[in-house]
């Protein structure tokens, strides 16, 4: 609890008083830090998402224009599209 006395308050109702306002300021301070500690870990789920979908999203593309190199040096040597096919193939799966 306090530090301070029963002697600096004129009874001891008003001492209780006054270290029950203090419990509850500190009771409140917590709840309001755990408030902001969910939302930071909400937001941070989000951000996490957003990156994880950028990431395939980026990494979708990166095998289809692979895909495209293969399909263009193919039909240059007249071969058939094996390659752009598996590599198209991996972001199915």
């Amino acid at each position: 609890m306090s530090t301070r006395k029963l002697g600096t308050y004129a009874t001891r109702e008003e001492f209780l008083e006054n270290e029950i306002r203090t419990l509850n300021y500190h009771i409140q301070s917590m709840i309001d830090t755990m408030k902001v500690m969910s939302m930071n870990r909400q937001d941070m789920s989000d951000e996490l998402e957003r990156m994880k979908q950028e990431i395939k999203s980026a990494v979708l593309a990166e095998r289809e224009a692979c895909a495209k190199v293969c399909e263009e040096q193919y039909e240059y040597y007249g071969h058939d599209h094996v390659f752009a096919k598996a590599i198209r193939a991996r972001g199915q799966a």
